[in-house]
């Protein structure tokens, strides 16, 4: 049943794109990020659905989408560069499958140059916000039910699929959930697709509450920091900062007692990394790659953490009351990767790479913050700033997650990106149309000036 439901779903989006081209592009973010063809059991899990509907996406534009009001930003050309120093890296790796991991790379970097080609207008770049949550929500629901049911726990909740590879791994989705509720809140606030009511209202709380549950089920403290900074980041926006902290206390302090053991023992290594195996071998990782890095200015190039080999020295506490003590044990491993997207970058592309990498997320903030400033004054325009700040907080979050996740390469990043780009093309072409329009305005009130003035008494040409 669930193989022809997907099926049927796959045929529909085609058909309809048929008539609607830009469909065809919100296909393949729903094929790329719920990944439909791991879903399934047997009819579509032989097909590469993937690469049709990419090529589909691509093809739709060029032959049946109208080519007008297209621009090109410094944000899709950070896009570009990124993407031809990453090829270039993998052409010098030291790793021979390198290039397995720069296959879905650069699709993932591509697609978001590529977004705003498309995204030309609000009701194409809110269907693509919606498509985006949706197919996370997709994610997140199951999850979250999984969780108050108890299916949950490190490493052994299962989602939708049981897969440890993109939206499916459990530091990502926790980080990538959390992340997109600011997208959440806006889409049901001000988006003109689906309009306002209680329905919608349960929706979106339904999408908060099980992206909010996934650190939770998960186990993954990634999660729990993303919280952090999402709570972090109201409390600025909050008008009533008193009323909003005490809120948000009172729910902690209420959910606490509700949460399993296994969770809150596991969030207490936060502090005690150094008697933590996973977290102590994350920290003796960096400290490889930047060593690593001296010699090798421009990185290793893909899965070049496989050439790490470190050793752990442990601090653990043995036994209970007086007969408590401190034990001191040295674990060797190698081959750990870099659980950090910025060490990743590092460690694969050298300085060269991390550099264009956070002028990229750093231009992209910039960017988002100078729509914000530009568009919060109008009315007409107020959806552009309100979505400037759900995507600046989006990709802030994910940024703050990223310091705890190997996700630099995460397709959802980019995808955000693509859509900072084409808000930015959107609120560039409505500046330049009221322009016009208070030009003709202006020009309009000068003629009317002058032809009052040839018909006061007394004028002569």
């Amino acid at each position: 049943m669930r193989d022809i439901f997907i099926l049927l779903m796959l045929v529909f989006l085609f058909v309809a794109a048929c008539k609607r081209p830009f469909l065809m592009t919100l296909a393949y973010l729903y094929v790329d990020l719920f990944q439909p063809q791991q879903v399934s059991y047997y009819l579509v899990n032989t097909v590469p659905v993937s690469m049709i509907f990419g090529a589909a996406a691509v093809g739709f534009f060029l032959v049946f989408d109208e080519k007008r009001d297209m621009g090109f930003t410094s944000l899709q050309g950070m896009m570009m560069l990124f993407l031809g120093w990453v090829t270039f890296t993998t052409f010098n790796a030291q790793i021979d499958d390198a290039w397995t991991k720069w296959d879905p790379a650069w699709k993932a970097i591509i697609f978001g140059v590529y977004l705003p080609f498309v995204l030309k207008t609000r009701q194409r770049l809110e269907a693509a916000v919606l498509t985006l949550i949706l197919c996370v929500g997709a994610i997140t629901v199951t999850g979250g039910i999984k969780t108050i049911l108890g299916g949950g726990g490190y490493g052994t909740i299962s989602l939708l699929v049981d897969s440890n590879t993109g939206l499916y791994e459990s530091s990502t989705i926790s980080a990538v959930s959390v992340a997109l509720i600011p997208l959440v809140i806006y889409s049901y606030r001000f988006n003109k697709i689906v309009p306002k009511s209680r329905l919608t209202l349960l929706v979106a709380m339904g999408l908060i509450f099980s992206s909010a549950l996934i650190p939770v089920g998960t186990e993954a403290r990634t999660g729990l920091v993303c919280l952090g900074v999402l709570a972090a980041l109201n409390f600025l926006r909050a008008k009533r900062k008193v009323v909003y902290a005490a809120v948000v206390g009172v729910f902690v302090i209420a959910a606490i007692p509700l949460l399993p053991q296994s969770f809150t023992e596991r969030m207490g290594t936060i502090k005690t990394h150094s008697s933590d195996n996973s977290a102590s071998t994350r920290v003796a990782v960096w400290m490889w790659t930047m060593d690593f890095v001296k010699s090798h200015p421009f990185g290793g190039g893909f899965y070049a953490y496989k050439l790490n080999e470190i050793e752990v020295v442990l601090h653990e506490t043995v036994g209970e009351g007086n007969n408590a003590r401190e034990v001191t044990r040295t674990v060797k491993d190698k081959a750990r990767a870099f659980h950090s997207s910025y060490f990743e970058v590092l460690g694969e592309h050298g300085y060269p790479g991390i550099t264009i990498f956070m002028l990229m997320l750093l231009m992209t903030l910039l960017r988002l913050r100078s729509i914000y400033v530009t568009t919060r004054q109008k009315a007409e325009d107020n959806w552009s700033a309100e979505l400037a700040i759900a995507l600046s907080h989006c990709i802030m979050i994910y940024m703050v997650g990223s310091l705890f996740l190997g996700a630099a390469f995460q397709s959802t990043l980019y995808y955000l990106i693509g859509m900072a780009a084409s808000l930015q093309l959107i609120a560039r072409r409505s500046q330049i149309a009221a322009k016009l329009k208070a030009d003709e305005d202006n020009m309009g009130r000068l003629t009317a000036q002058a032809r009052n003035s040839m018909r006061r008494p007394g004028f002569q040409a």
